[in-house]
Parts: C-alpha cells; structure tokens; sequence
C-alpha cells in the first residue's frame, strides 16, 4: 500500500466534509514543519467506464478541490487524488491523462484493485495512472 499512496501519518475513513459529501478515505502527511500533503482516495466496487462513470472524476476533484482550498491554502501541490477501483476502460484513463497534463500541479491517479481466487483473500493493488 505504501507504493501505491505513500506514508500516512493519520487518515481517516468515511470524513464528512459537507452536507451528505463525505470522502472514503481522507489522511495526510505531517512532516517537520506541518502538513506535507493530504490524500483524498474515492473507492469504487465495480469496473469504471468513462460514459457511465464520469461523476466519479468530478466526485473526486470536487473533494480534492476543497482540501485545496480549505486546508491547503490554495495550492494543488499539497492534494493528491486517488481513485480506486477494479478497473478502468481506456477513455478513462486516457481523460485522467489528459487532465493531469493540462492541471500542471494536481495529481490524479487510478489505481485497479483485485482479490486472488478462489479464496479472495489476498488484495492486490496496481497504480495504472
């Protein structure tokens, strides 16, 4: 998990942040003079399409969004987003792309997720963007 997101020096599940909008997980890192970065993670069961799924991009930015603006004074260098899911189709990814090349200092990433059968016991992580 470290590879994927980095350290953590606390994060929380399910941390509300408005009126029914509450991110998965939440967490940052503290470093020696204060916060370093924070970490907005949306998790999702399902395999995302683009079409049918283009509300999570927006769900996630919305959160990354006001970590920037309340807690990061502004600046998208201190929040990294990270979706999570079983998969990704290529429109998908290729927005997410995109959209990181175009947002220089903000960082979206898509990370797939799987069990091992046949006992799905094992969880297995991969940071495709």
């Amino acid at each position: 998990m470290r590879k994927i997101f980095g350290n953590f020096t606390c994060y929380g599940n399910n941390v509300q942040i408005g009126y029914l909008q509450g991110i998965d997980i939440f967490g940052y890192v503290e470093g020696v003079s204060g916060i370093v970065k924070y970490k907005v993670i949306e998790i999702k069961k399902d395999s995302l399409t683009f079409k049918k799924n283009i509300d999570v991009i927006k769900q996630t930015l919305g959160y990354m969004d006001w970590a920037i603006e309340f807690l990061g004074n502004g600046d998208p260098n201190m929040v990294d987003g990270y979706i999570v899911a079983r998969s990704f189709d290529w429109d998908f990814q290729n927005f997410v792309q995109c959209y990181n090349r175009v947002n220089i200092g903000r960082n979206l990433s898509l990370v797939q997720f799987d069990y091992t059968p046949p006992q799905y016991n094992t969880l297995t992580l991969r940071r495709i963007i």
